[in-house]
């Protein structure tokens, strides 16, 4: 990976990424930790005695700004698939719906239906934010809706917890993956309505 690679997919820049590679320069505490989290989802595996690629299929990663990194191994697993979908159900988007976090996601958005990327999306009927399409959508009674954020792609089932500490589980699984797409697709077929 080059620098480039590692600064557009942690969005550190290039100059701090080669300062410390070099030890010109000490890079702050939230710049090593974006960067361990970029690299982590790329692959790698960090252990005691240095970095190796990643030997099991579960990673866990938590702190403020998972949930983007999470949304860039969407785009970068489906753009590099050639296009795809995205299963999404819990979602609350309210968390999405000011400052930085919605113009991120206006980008991320944009960007999948550039690779030629679609979500079908479960949410609350409660729910007032709708961020994509409106006919990406089906609503759930909110009754049923559970605010724990699950993502199926490219093989791949990811958990986002939300709370004081933001936390990602993503477990690569061709298996658990036909499993719950299955599962969402019963719901989206039966229970859920479309979103007027």
């Amino acid at each position: 990976m080059t620098r480039a690679d590692l600064a557009e997919l942690s969005g550190v820049s290039v100059g701090v990424i080669g300062g410390f590679e070099t030890g010109n320069t000490d890079p702050r505490v939230g710049a090593l930790s974006t960067l361990r989290l970029a690299l982590e989802a790329s692959g790698a595996e960090f252990v005691d005695d240095g970095v190796r690629p990643r030997r099991d299929n579960v990673r866990t990663f938590e702190g403020r700004d998972v949930h983007r990194l999470l949304l860039d191994e969407v785009y970068r697993d489906l753009n590099d698939a050639g296009g795809g979908e995205v299963l999404i159900k819990g979602l609350d988007e309210s968390r999405w719906d000011s400052g930085d976090d919605a113009a991120f996601l206006k980008h991320h958005v944009d960007r999948l239906v550039a690779a030629g990327v679609t979500e079908r999306l479960l949410i609350c009927e409660d729910d007032p934010v709708v961020a994509v399409h409106k006919h990406w959508y089906k609503t759930l009674p909110s009754k049923y809706f559970a605010p724990q954020t699950q993502w199926i792609f490219a093989g791949k089932v990811a958990m986002v917890t939300w709370g004081d500490i933001e936390k990602v589980i993503v477990i690569e699984s061709r298996a658990l993956c036909e499993a719950e797409t299955r599962s969402f697709n019963c719901i989206w077929d039966n229970v859920a309505r479309v979103l007027e």
